[in-house]
């Protein structure tokens, strides 16, 4: 399943996605030589430079891949008038989101974003930020982004707390409609392997000491085909803390399109459980992490997944279940992004704003 610009702010439609954008911060010094774009009084004087709506437009270049024309900038201006309105009438109302409430925030996203890639678990942080990289944006602009985007969330829901009730849910038709018509790029299912494993770790050894580790994960291989019970090498030898006590069992089910998993592993051990049989043991195996001894659990062929399929093997959700989430979500974004542009109007009545159409040239 694709990851797309959506799910990282999951009330947001292209548009609105536009108007959260921050500016550039730039110095002092910058300002008092740059021209300006526009000034906006609703409760302070605020000020937006002909550099910040550049680096407004440069950034918008960059997530969609094509250039603003010219006769569009007025439009960006626009947005960043309205992100100064929402964020002066915000601070007027005491709305604020604390740094941890932006950490919290960013846990949730990233469990959401396993559920939707049916990883059966959380991103992890590096995983999470490559994701945010692909969208064009440095971590702290994100950061930024994201925590002005919650502001302006709450302040939605403490201005207009009822434009976000009495939505419909889904219709069944719909639920069976958005099935068909994404069911062969959304809801396809790769090949699915699980293992458990042996596990001798070298990540902190130095290049002499990996030998003594393939020693000793090749003295594990001789006791096991010497009659040694999986299960108690397991606990004896692995190095493996999370799985010792549950068989060795590794994580959830490896997904043959996981690339993140497949860098951090090596292609090579990557594709190895892959071309086992259910109940076949391996020999010692090496990875960019360490040494394995694996045994199949289960595998499972890649197929296009039916609306009462779970959309992974570890959890009961269906794919039904899903795709109600997601069009629930897309009917809370339409509606939140009809009350922001409202706020945004009604703002703009109030307050007193400029724009000097000369810095829109360049």
């Amino acid at each position: 399943m694709s990851v797309t610009l959506a799910w990282l702010h999951p009330r947001s439609t292209l548009a609105l996605a536009l108007a959260l954008l921050c500016a550039l911060a730039v110095g002092g010094w910058a300002q008092a030589i740059d021209k300006t774009a526009a000034t906006v009084r609703l409760h302070r004087m605020d000020v937006i430079t002909q550099r910040q709506l550049r680096n407004h437009v440069e950034l918008v270049e960059g997530r969609t891949g094509q250039p603003v024309p010219a006769t569009q900038r007025r439009q960006l201006l626009d947005l960043l008038i309205g992100e100064r309105l929402l964020d002066q009438d915000a601070g007027n109302f005491n709305v604020v989101v604390t740094p941890a409430e932006v950490t919290a925030r960013i846990d949730e996203l990233r469990t959401q974003h396993g559920q939707q890639l049916n990883l059966g678990r959380a991103l992890t942080d590096a995983e999470y930020r490559v994701i945010v990289a692909q969208q064009g944006l440095e971590w702290d602009m994100y950061l930024e982004e994201l925590r002005k985007g919650m502001i302006q969330q709450r302040y939605i829901a403490r201005l207009s707390p009822a434009s976000m009730q009495g939505i419909a849910a889904p219709t069944g038709q719909e639920i069976a409609e958005f099935y068909e018509a994404n069911k062969t790029n959304l809801f396809v299912q790769p090949d699915m392997v699980q293992f458990r494993h042996i596990y001798v770790d070298t990540r902190t050894l130095e290049p002499s000491a990996r030998e003594q580790a393939r020693q000793k994960a090749d003295g594990i291989l001789r006791d096991l085909r010497n009659g040694a019970s999986f299960d108690q090498l397991v606990v004896d030898k692995s190095e493996d803390d999370a799985s010792r006590y549950n068989g060795g069992l590794f994580g959830a089910y490896l997904r043959r399109d996981d690339r993140a998993l497949s860098q951090l592993l090596g292609a090579s051990f990557f594709e190895t459980p892959f071309g086992m049989e259910v109940g076949e043991v391996s020999g010692v195996l090496q990875s960019n992490v360490g040494f394995h001894i694996i045994q199949l659990v289960d595998k499972i062929g890649a197929k296009i997944l039916g609306l009462d399929d779970p959309v992974n093997p570890q959890t009961t959700s269906k794919v039904r279940d899903q795709i109600n989430v997601l069009l629930t979500n897309n009917k809370q974004t339409v509606a939140y992004s009809q009350a922001l542009l409202d706020a945004i109007n009604a703002l703009r009545e109030r307050a007193e704003v400029t724009v000097f159409d000369a810095a829109l040239d360049w």
